[in-house]
């Protein structure tokens, strides 16, 4: 429809312009922390975009 949609709390913001390429983005929570954060989780994000032209 044109809007952007936040996934987490479906929230409709902003508007589409252009073509996008195809792909998806995953994140995950990870029970360890880095250094200096020894009181949070890590969060690893994996986005998978085919290769192509831009």
């Amino acid at each position: 429809d044109g809007s952007l949609q936040c996934p987490t709390c479906k929230a409709i913001y902003g508007e589409k312009t252009g073509t996008q390429p195809p792909g998806k983005m995953e994140y995950h929570v990870i029970p360890h922390s880095l250094p200096g954060h020894s009181d949070t989780k890590t969060i690893r994000i994996v986005y998978d975009i085919p290769a192509g032209i831009q």
